[in-house]
């Protein structure tokens, strides 16, 4: 099992580096390269390209999943705390 608060606190240390910043940027570059539709001519070129993307997005939205982890761990504590 996976340790939240570990997570939480490895992921935001990894959001403050410049390597992040670079990961941000070649992810942003391969949604715009395979978003040119007239350079796809293939069905599995399709595929790929709707792959590439989905995986680029994945990685992009990780900012945002980290922040619900940390709302819902937060809610969570809030009423665990009302129960007693």
């Amino acid at each position: 099992m996976i340790d939240e608060s570990k997570y939480v606190d490895e992921m935001r240390d990894l959001f403050l580096t410049r390597g992040w910043e670079w990961i941000q940027l070649e992810c942003e570059d391969a949604i715009d390269v395979y978003s040119d539709m007239d350079a796809i001519h293939t069905a599995e070129q399709l595929w790929m390209a709707k792959g590439v993307r989905l995986m680029a997005a994945q990685i992009l939205n990780l900012p945002a999943n980290v922040e619900s982890i940390e709302a819902e761990a937060a809610l969570e504590g809030l009423l665990h705390e009302d129960a007693y």
